[in-house]
């Protein structure tokens, strides 16, 4: 049996008294703070394999890609989606999207690891690329997202069930994070990855900045999608990525509002979040 002296029976006791109050008083704090350490998770408005099979001038081909039991654990969400669109000059897109939500350690998997797994050499170094996109009949609104100012932009797309209805595009400029990579059996074909996120409606174009906008420690909620479109080509190592940049871009300015019909409407969740806090208040 332990005994202290009376000398050190005071301090113990006021170390515990210390621990028993800052256990209770560290929450309290939190919350008045407003200081989320949990993310409270946001579900998707639809599944992510009713994405239309027809996007502008692309088509859908074949069946959606398969993964097994052990590729989703790999992945970290088994809300993910594989598909390849082709347009009529024959030019073939893989769409890969994945939806994270509510945790804080996720980590996406992106091409880099994807090329290397499947045994290909990538090339140099991932790179970022500013994206052109054009939203025809993309309309300014007087929403503005709570953490950056900036006023949303809506555009309307067809619902399969309810026609035509209003969605929210991303906010901030949308970036594209590329890298390429060889097959060494078949040195022919350059393989061109790129990829970027939606989190919290906001673009991001590194999983580095993902942490920062949907881990705000000051959003209650969390989601990202990550958005990855890989190319095959032989064209050679640096002309491949400037043969894929308009391609992309043509997929994308019909698969971007296609996407954000199926993700979470997060003005209206800040909405109601802001108006919860006011009741409170």
């Amino acid at each position: 049996m332990i005994r202290f002296t009376p000398a050190i029976r005071p301090m113990c006791i006021a170390l515990v008294a210390i621990m028993v109050t800052s256990a209770v008083a560290f929450p309290v704090l939190i919350g008045r703070l407003e200081i989320y350490l949990r993310k409270e998770p946001v579900a998707l408005r639809s599944a992510l394999d009713s994405l239309p099979s027809r996007l502008g001038r692309w088509t859908m081909q074949g069946e959606d890609f398969e993964m097994t039991a052990t590729m989703t654990e790999e992945l970290g969400t088994d809300k993910h989606l594989t598909r390849v669109y082709r347009d009529p000059s024959g030019d073939e897109l893989t769409v890969h999207l994945a939806y994270y939500t509510g945790g804080i350690d996720d980590v996406p998997h992106v091409p880099e690891r994807c090329f290397n797994a499947a045994g290909l050499t990538t090339l140099g170094s991932t790179i970022v690329e500013p994206l052109a996109l054009e939203f025809a009949d993309a309309a300014p609104t007087d929403i503005v997202n709570l953490k950056t100012g900036r006023r949303y932009d809506r555009i309307s797309v067809r619902h399969p069930v309810l026609g035509l209805v209003d969605v929210h595009l991303p906010i901030g400029d949308s970036q594209i994070s590329i890298v390429e990579a060889k097959d060494p059996k078949n040195k022919r074909v350059t393989h061109v990855g790129g990829y970027f996120f939606i989190a919290n409606n906001r673009y991001a174009a590194r999983a580095s900045r993902v942490k920062s906008i949907a881990y705000d420690p000051k959003e209650r909620s969390a989601y990202y999608l990550k958005v990855q479109v890989t190319y095959q080509t032989n064209a050679g190592p640096e002309e491949a990525t400037r043969e894929y940049l308009p391609i992309v871009e043509d997929l994308l300015d019909d698969l971007v509002p296609a996407v954000m019909q199926i993700l979470p409407d997060w003005p209206e969740l800040e909405r109601r979040q802001r108006t919860a806090g006011e009741a409170v208040a």
